[in-house]
């Protein structure tokens, strides 16, 4: 199992959460899912709070951390308990997504 080492931010093996070794930092997250228009910190922290990331982030500390394939799921979207991030990517984020694979 690993745990976070916040001192060179990379997974150590350890005691910790059974999926940390699949997470990121939400700011981490958010450049590779964004790029350059990755969202502010304040944001991103706004949407974990608010279950806006699927699947919902884990705090430790004061620190967020979220699956690498979580996606940002609109207020308006509504979603089974059983889906998959994949399956409900919004449609900026498979834009951005393809656009990425291009480059």
């Amino acid at each position: 199992m690993k745990t976070w080492d916040h001192h060179n931010s990379e997974p150590r093996q350890g005691a910790g959460s059974p999926r940390l070794g699949r997470m990121t930092t939400l700011e981490q997250w958010a450049a590779v899912t964004y790029g350059d228009m990755a969202p502010s910190i304040t944001t991103l922290r706004s949407w974990a709070r608010d279950g806006r990331i699927y699947p919902i982030p884990e705090k430790h500390g004061r620190s967020y951390f979220v699956d690498r394939e979580a996606v940002y799921v609109s207020p308006r979207t509504q979603i089974r308990p059983d889906a998959s991030p994949q399956s409900i990517r919004t449609g900026l984020v498979s834009r951005l997504i393809s656009e990425r694979a291009k480059a």
